[in-house]
């Protein structure tokens, strides 16, 4: 199946740095924050989750947390594939001076992530082998110069094989997508953490099911 993800978070200030291990969650404002985006359809509370088991739950759950400075949400239906379409959902849901979207699905290459600042659009990408560059909004973050850059290449099995089709990128998107979550998230799935990152299996979220 391969990493996925479908994450949408708001901060006060940068993001990255503001999760913090052993985080507790403010159940009201997190119901709050939950009922704004999705209105009137939380049926029942449930288990919570880690970070990193939230970032794509099942189709009618939602695994959210509001904590100082920082909200944070998984699932499925705030997807995009061109996260500029989420913005009118960003204005009317999110708290805090900046927004960002991850949406990663490894198993077929496509990766998208956006950032706001005080409601405007900064950022929004969104690439896959299949589908080309969807969305491609505001000028590219210095992270991602390397890979635009041709420095991450698509690695083949053997230097000698080479494809009838040549890969349609400079790189493989999920790598992309594991750099922006390290960059603007502040941790990684299957990507390598540095010093800074927070361990997503130390970070809680509350788990909300909702009606179809």
């Amino acid at each position: 199946m391969g990493t996925k993800t479908g994450i949408l978070a708001f901060a006060e200030d940068d993001l990255r740095g503001a999760l913090h291990e052993g985080m507790s969650a403010e159940e009201g404002a997190t119901r709050e924050l939950v009922d704004r985006l999705f209105p009137d359809r939380v049926e029942e509370r449930v288990a919570d989750r880690n970070l990193a088991e939230a970032v794509w739950p099942p189709g009618d759950m939602v695994y959210a947390a509001s904590f100082p400075g920082v909200d944070i949400v998984c699932s499925q239906e705030v997807v995009f594939q061109r996260p500029s379409d989420m913005s009118a959902l960003v204005a009317r849901a999110g708290s805090g001076s900046q927004a960002y979207a991850h949406f990663m699905q490894s198993a077929v290459d496509w990766t998208a992530f956006a950032l706001w600042e005080e409601g405007d659009l900064v950022r929004s990408l969104s690439v896959g082998p299949d589908t080309g560059v969807v969305e491609n909004v505001g000028e590219a973050l210095t992270f991602e110069t390397p890979y635009w850059g041709g420095l991450h290449p698509v690695e083949y099995p053997e230097d000698n094989f080479l494809p009838e089709d040549p890969y349609p990128l400079p790189f493989h998107p999920p790598e992309l997508g594991e750099a922006a979550l390290k960059e603007l998230f502040g941790f990684v799935i299957e990507g390598m953490p540095d010093a800074r990152c927070v361990d997503p299996f130390e970070v809680t979220l509350s788990g909300f099911r909702l009606a179809r």
